[in-house]
C-alpha cells in the first residue's frame, strides 16, 4: 500500500508507484545481505547512509553507535553463506521506509552455528537512492 499523500501522475496507478519504490529498497536490503553472506562489509556499504547507525541487543547487551560497528562485526564474523533473509514488512511513506528483516542461518566466527536475527532499518530516499538510516537489531539466543 503506498501510503503517501502526494498525486500520481496520470496513467500510473498509486500500486505502481508502491511496486517501484518496494524493489528499490529490496534491492537496497539485498546489497545488506549480499554484504552479510561473503563477510565483506564493503558489499553492504552503498546501502548505507554515511552518517547511519545502529542500535539492540545481543545475548542481553546493548549495543549502540555507529554503523561502522555493523562493519567491523561483518568483516570479523567472515562470511555466512546460508543467510535466509524473509522481508516480514516494508511499509513506504513518500521518502521514507521501514523494513522489518527476519534473519535465519547466521555462521561465522563471531555468529555460531545458524543463529537467528530480527532488523528493523529506517530509509531515507536521498537523491533517488533509499539509503539505510538506522538499524535496530535483535539477535536471538534460540
Amino acid at each position: 500500500m503506498w501510503a503517501g499523500g502526494s498525486e500520481v501522475s496520470p496513467g500510473e496507478a498509486p500500486s505502481n508507484r508502491y511496486l517501484v519504490e518496494h524493489d528499490a529498497i529490496t534491492r537496497t536490503i539485498d546489497r545488506y545481505v549480499s554484504g552479510a553472506r561473503a563477510g565483506d562489509a564493503d558489499l553492504m556499504r552503498p546501502s548505507f547512509h554515511p552518517e547511519a547507525t545502529i542500535s539492540g541487543f545481543c545475548l542481553g547487551i546493548e549495543y549502540s553507535g555507529s554503523i561502522e560497528h555493523v562493519f567491523e562485526w561483518i568483516s570479523a564474523n567472515g562470511p555466512a553463506p546460508n543467510l535466509k533473509p524473509s522481508f516480514a514488512r516494508i511499509e513506504v511513506i513518500e521518502t521514507i521506509a521501514l523494513v522489518h528483516l527476519d534473519v535465519r542461518g547466521w555462521s561465522g566466527k563471531l555468529a555460531g552455528m545458524n543463529s537467528r536475527a530480527s532488523d528493523v532499518f529506517t530509509l531515507l530516499k536521498i537523491d533517488g537512492a533509499w539509503k539505510i538510516t538506522h538499524k535496530l537489531f535483535h539477535w536471538h539466543s534460540d
